[in-house]
């Protein structure tokens, strides 16, 4: 079974992607299937992290019933999947958070750990991700 697993910070800047990536390229070392989800789509971090550049699929294009998940998942040579959010303004604007729960729900039992990279804050889209999640680690400085 899928654990879900989201990183949540009161404020940016206090580690959560870095936290987010940590975890997950641990337990991707101890034979883990792993997600990384990067529904931080205010100031997506992730995909420049694990090294790719403005990625053709992304969380947003999913959200809007452009793409498919298939279409939005990329393998990192560490083993760990990511679905990365645009760091286009453009894209974050027609980006509809709420349909993040059907994201999680096609997720479910496709991996041990989805870990998800939520925005700063407690804004209505983190609140959509906490309803989704097993495990909540928030990150402070």
């Amino acid at each position: 079974m899928t654990k879900f697993i989201a990183f949540v910070s009161g404020k940016g800047g206090v580690g959560k992607t870095t936290s987010s990536l940590n975890v997950g390229q641990s337990l991707a070392s101890m034979g883990k299937e792993v997600i990384l989800v990067d529904a931080n789509i205010v100031t997506p971090n992730l995909a420049i992290q694990l090294g790719f550049v403005n990625p053709e699929g992304t969380l947003n294009k999913f959200l809007r019933k452009e793409k498919s998940l298939k279409e939005i998942t990329y393998l990192h040579e560490s083993g760990i999947s990511l679905i990365p959010a645009s760091p286009s303004l453009s894209e974050y604007q027609k980006t509809n958070p709420q349909k993040l729960n059907k994201l999680f729900d096609l997720l479910k039992n496709t991996a041990d750990f989805v870990l998800i990279d939520a925005p700063s804050g407690l804004g209505y889209d983190v609140h959509q991700i906490l309803k989704s999640t097993d495990e909540v680690v928030l990150v402070v400085n």
